[in-house]
């Protein structure tokens, strides 16, 4: 991953208000990059179950039942905020 996209990560962390810093950041790795909960904790030098608690918590707080619908709502907002950008 380079310089630029962790600079677009943080750029999009900025739509997830709601979720702390690492939680944003998982669920953009996964729903955006398709990064695996595996792939996510090795990068992140932290376990698995870390990982998954954090898209336990990321869940809740934006009233997912399952990841897939994490991803669904992370691209929801991602393709949101492209629309009413293009259209100002």
């Amino acid at each position: 991953m380079t310089e630029h996209d962790r600079n677009c990560i943080e750029a999009l962390s900025q739509l997830f208000p709601e979720l702390s810093p690492t939680e944003r950041n998982v669920a953009i790795l996964n729903s955006v990059m398709g990064m695996t909960t595996q792939a996510i904790a090795k990068q992140r030098g932290v376990a698995i179950k870390t990982v998954e608690t954090n898209f336990q918590r990321a869940k809740e707080k934006l009233e997912c039942d399952s990841l897939q619908e994490l991803r669904g709502v992370v691209v929801l907002r991602i393709l949101a905020r492209n629309m009413t950008t293009s259209l100002r």
